[in-house]
């Protein structure tokens, strides 16, 4: 970049000083957002620019300024802009509340509407701001560092990663070229190599990891028409709240979704201020949402190890498949594990005070327990781990005194979560469940334990069932050994680490977490290895056969904790061996085994393998047109899985349901019957298993009988010619 061309652009943006005052630019982005709403909305559809516009700044600028208020002062920018995107999801889902409460009361229905909408958010910021202005005093911003730090290769670079996995995604929908794609995932781990490696300015690492975040959410999130797994779901309950313009508790019964406000308020918020579709919102601003997570414990890491290996430990969960596939989607649970990211930053943050730390707990856990119960649920189980290790180590004093997950942190939490889904859900409905899930997981652990056997099989676990299922599938084969490797090495750093702090526990009594520098950096990595162990023993809980407390609602979080551990295991590994062997170039292959690991687990995970080499993969969307044409079953009912209630199953169904075609004129196949060659299939897992089921080698009806016009999920309409109408 021409250095003219960077101090003409600094000059230009700093030529008026007093547009660099802090107040001042926040009111420019609350008027630009005021604006570009208003004038959509009565003058000229301003297109893109309103979603641009409104989501940046409804996700930052309330939390921004309530931080200034609570007098929370970050030394980083990364944690700032991280607890202003938490406090302002925060805002957002309860001044939804309030408005959703009270302006019905006082004859204003409907509530989620844009101009009420408009007016009482801005109403919301203006008290805001003015409170600030009263409250702080103003500081001056200096655009000249920030636009320097941002015009460079390496940002401008980064920058252009997301939008060449959106167009990579387009394109294979679009025409079934997966190329780009795949030279997009090959040049994430190629930012992750620079990095580790030392070629990328280490002041850039946050903004590479949400790059490399957000573009593997993005590329899953749009590569269909729809939505899937539980995401339908969602949708279909903010879709009554912007229908009907407001929240009803009471609709779904006792169903808990319907109390998930990230699901009925957050949703619902950004759809009708953004004016975006809430299903583009849902596979757009809530994958971007969920992308800061990893930030967050790529910070939370640096109290464990160093930048490098944060790095590369935050590129393990991302790696993992779940986690640009279902998360991608899947809002209510990734928007906890968002809150969730930022507890463990305030656990490491030692800038906080005692109450301010607090505060912000209570804030993220709060956003936590309504986004979502089940992870709400573990998180509870997680800390309750964490206070009784904190009591052993610290002794109660102490932990009450100077942890940060001390008593009052759990039994408040607890309560949250007690009172919000047993008194929001209709009729109390959430109690019933939370009664009959601890008498089903006592009940199972004292039979799995305890019973005649004490053995625990394969059908009762779904842990234990992925670790003996024998897979045709070599990516498959791998990752199981690789998912098996992880934990195990994540394992042994914190075992050994646990062992030691406890033995140090033996030796001097309590240990000492006073509120100083060195207790202080004591209590902030005994508490996240607690942290780390008591979530890596809740996954252990899945290979015992609980309800409920499966592999994909616990290995995420254990695996975000944990990462940092399976880095250290490896190069403390290393070494000790080359200690024992006297070879000083065996402990410098530490980091590149680190890496190594990290980057198999990536490329397997991601499809990189399985799409050269056209076997079975966790990302198999990427590929969708060769499992639509000569996939294997297990490859089409993986597709099918994802992609049920595909755009053209809509169609069809709009057809047929329109004017007198239905009935006995026509009828409709599904995606999952056109998929698999319109032929009955029996016993076929979605996964490449041995033993894998079987379809019948001819159509479900005999041709002469098929004398209705069969309109398919695809592109072609199967018709008998004897038919009175063809189309």
């Amino acid at each position: 970049m021409e250095p003219s061309i960077s101090r003409s652009v600094v000059r230009w943006a700093t030529a008026r000083q007093r547009w660099t005052q802090e107040t001042h630019l926040l009111g420019v982005a609350i008027a630009l957002f005021g604006s570009i709403v208003f004038v959509d909305i009565t003058v000229v559809d301003v297109g893109l620019l309103r979603p641009v516009i409104v989501v940046p700044v409804l996700s930052l600028v309330p939390g921004y300024l309530s931080l200034r208020l609570l007098q929370i002062d970050p030394r980083e920018t990364t944690i700032a802009f991280l607890y202003s995107l938490g406090l302002s999801l925060c805002l957002l889902m309860g001044y939804g509340v309030v408005l959703n409460t009270f302006l019905p009361a006082v004859g204003i229905d409907p509530v989620f509407r844009e101009g009420i909408l408009l007016v009482m958010i801005l109403a919301g910021l203006g008290v805001l701001l003015w409170a600030h202005t009263t409250r702080n005093d103003s500081r001056t911003v200096v655009l000249e560092s920030i636009i320097e730090g941002v015009w460079h290769p390496w940002p401008l670079g980064l920058l252009c990663v997301p939008f060449a996995a959106i167009l990579g995604a387009r394109l294979v929908t679009r025409f079934g070229n997966n190329s780009l794609i795949l030279i997009v995932l090959t040049g994430l781990g190629f930012i992750a190599i620079a990095a580790y490696l030392g070629y990328l300015p280490e002041r850039f690492f946050p903004l590479a990891i949400w790059v490399i975040a957000v573009s593997l959410l993005l590329h899953n999130s749009v590569l269909t028409h729809v939505l899937a797994w539980d995401a339908p779901k969602e949708l279909r309950l903010a879709t009554l709240v912007v229908e009907n313009g407001v929240w009803d508790a009471s609709i779904g019964g006792k169903w808990m979704k319907n109390a998930m406000l990230r699901i009925v308020l957050l949703h619902p918020i950004y759809s009708v201020l953004a004016d975006l579709s809430l299903l583009w919102e849902f596979k757009t601003v809530s994958p971007i949402l969920f992308s800061f997570a990893p930030v967050a414990f790529y910070k939370s890491y640096q109290a464990v190890v160093d930048r490098r290996d944060a790095f590369i430990a935050a590129l393990l969960p991302m790696s993992f498949f779940s986690f640009f596939t279902v998360l991608s989607w899947n809002s209510r649970t990734n928007g906890a594990l968002l809150f969730l990211s930022l507890v463990a930053v305030t656990i490491v943050d030692r800038n906080l005070t005692r109450s301010k730390r607090r505060l912000l707990t209570f804030c993220f856990l709060g956003g936590l327990v309504v986004s979502h119960y089940g992870t709400a649920y573990i998180v509870l189980a997680a800390v309750g781990l964490v206070l009784v290790g904190n009591w052993i180590l610290f002794g109660p004093t102490q932990t009450n005194r100077y942890a940060h997950t001390s008593t009052l942190v759990v039994l408040v939490f607890g309560l949250i979560v007690f009172l919000w889904y047993v008194f929001i859900v209709y009729r109390a409905g959430a109690f019933a469940r939370v009664v009959s899930f601890s008498y089903g997981f006592f009940t199972d652990l004292w039979r799995d334990f305890y019973g005649q056997s004490a053995v625990v099989s394969a059908q009762d676990s779904t842990t234990t069932k992925y670790v003996v299922t024998q897979y045709t599938s070599d990516t498959i084969r791998w990752l199981k050994s690789l998912n098996i490797a992880l934990g195990a090495f994540a394992g042994i750093s914190i075992g050994a680490l646990g062992l030691r702090r406890f033995v140090e526990r033996l030796r001097r009594g309590v240990l000492a977490a006073a509120d100083n520098g060195s207790g202080d950096q004591l209590r902030v990595r005994v508490e996240y290895l607690l942290y780390s162990a008591a979530f890596l023993g809740v996954f252990g809980g899945t290979f015992v056969g609980v309800d409920k407390l499966n592999t994909a609602r616990t290995l995420m979080p254990a695996l975000l904790f944990f990462a940092p551990f399976l880095v250290l295991t490896i190069r403390n590994g290393l070494t000790l061996v080359a200690r024992y062997v006297d070879r000083d170039d065996i402990r410098r292959m530490g980091r590149i085994a680190a890496l190594g690991f990290v980057l198999a687990y990536f490329v397997l995970n991601v499809g990189l393998y399985g799409s050269v080499t056209n076997e079975y993969h966790p990302n198999i969307l990427i590929d969708k047109g060769e499992v639509i044409e000569d996939g294997n079953l297990a490859q089409k009912k993986y597709f099918w899985s994802m992609y049920y209630d595909t755009i053209y199953d809509i169609r069809a169904s709009e057809f047929l349901d329109s004017g007198d075609r239905g009935g006995e004129a026509y009828h409709h196949y599904s995606s999952q019957q056109v998929i698999s060659g319109m032929y009955n299939c029996t016993d076929i897992s979605r996964e490449p298993i041995v033993r894998q089921g079987s379809c019948d080698s001819r159509p479900a009806r005999p041709v002469d009988q098929m004398n209705k016009i069969y309109a398919s999920a695809g592109s072609d309409i199967y018709y008998n010619r004897s038919s009175s109408f063809m189309r």
